[in-house]
């Protein structure tokens, strides 16, 4: 799973920073149950398994791109004929901690976008 940090944010966080605060380490989980973005929010987000979460640690760099590896969520995916998608939070949600990235609905970053790429062996 690839994740692309923000470029230069100007919604959220300090907006200088993608990445920030001391304690920004963060975690991606399986989600689990059916959900849409158009009515999802904080107060109703969609259930997530910590199974095979990968824990990704804090950093002190403005941006960072990630290459994770999602193997074992994506197995469990296909072995459950269900999917669903990652859920990504920061691992202690508290305020002035933040890790930004470019969305799939991102027109100003176009290759920054967030990309899954399977490895069939």
């Amino acid at each position: 799973l690839y994740l692309y940090s923000y470029p230069n944010p100007t919604l959220n966080g300090n907006f200088v920073d993608a990445n920030y605060g001391t304690g920004n380490a963060m975690l991606v989980q399986q989600i689990v149950t059916n959900w849409s973005p158009s009515t999802t929010n904080w107060f109703n987000q969609p259930v997530a398994s910590t199974t095979n979460q990968v824990l990704v640690p804090t950093t002190n760099q403005s941006t960072l791109d990630l290459n994770l590896d999602v193997t074992s969520m994506v197995a469990s995916m296909v072995n459950s004929n269900a999917n669903y998608g990652f859920f990504l939070k920061l691992q202690n949600e508290v305020i002035y901690n933040s890790r930004i990235f470019v969305s799939s609905y991102n027109t100003t970053y176009p290759t920054k976008r967030p990309k899954l790429v399977v490895v069939y062996q």
